[in-house]
């Protein structure tokens, strides 16, 4: 089976696993508020459209549990970087190289990938893992 591997920025990747779809970082978009839990989807529909002039920007909620609240999804699948590395040991030592907050951009990263893809997953260091993933 071919495989590549990705680096990703999570505290929980086997809940990310069973989520498979991506909230912004944080849960709400930057200029949003930051550290408010919502129960339904609903409360969290209505924070979402109160804190916008125009209302144009449609999003679906789902609950997030590693945010413990209902939050906008960003995108499908999960957000990753994409590494050069042709082994597992290759991998686990270029993912090392990376800083911290790979998870700190707008779009979804080169590495995009989906649950039902991934081989394995393999801890670098606390809050960073490698995935592999097949073709």
């Amino acid at each position: 089976m071919a495989t590549y591997f990705v680096v990703r920025d999570t505290y929980h990747p086997e809940e990310d696993l069973k989520r498979n779809w991506s909230a912004t970082i944080s849960g709400w978009d930057i200029e949003d508020m930051v550290g408010n839990i919502y129960e339904t989807e609903e409360e969290a529909r209505q924070a979402w459209e109160e804190g916008r002039e125009d209302n144009m920007i449609k999003r679906t909620f789902r609950f997030h549990p590693a945010h413990n609240s209902f939050v906008p999804v960003h995108y499908e699948g999960l957000g990753a970087w994409l590494l050069d590395a042709e082994t597992l040991e290759e991998a686990i030592e270029e993912a090392a190289t990376y800083g911290d907050d790979l998870a700190c951009t707008s779009e979804s990263g080169n590495g995009h990938f989906y649950a039902e893809n991934v081989v394995n997953f393999h801890q670098v260091r606390e809050g960073k893992f490698v995935f592999e993933i097949k073709y």
